[in-house]
């Protein structure tokens, strides 16, 4: 439910991998996926340093809200 949440707030997500996940989050499109604490460690780094990545991930989460409701 929280990455719903996120979703919701229009907030791009950085979550660990598990079975059902990629109904959710798409990697690279609305968010990252990560395996382990060093592959969130990069990623953390990553979208810190990369505004415009950060900015994408962002805009396709909105992209992707707007065409829900």
């Amino acid at each position: 439910m929280k990455v719903v949440d996120m979703f919701g707030a229009g907030i791009p997500v950085l979550a660990i991998a598990f079975p059902a996940l990629p109904e959710l989050v798409k990697n690279n499109q609305n968010g990252l996926i990560f395996e382990d604490e060093n592959q969130l460690y990069e990623q953390l780094l990553l979208v810190s340093k990369d505004a415009k990545l950060l900015g994408q991930l962002k805009k396709n989460v909105e992209k992707e809200m707007s065409h829900t409701w």
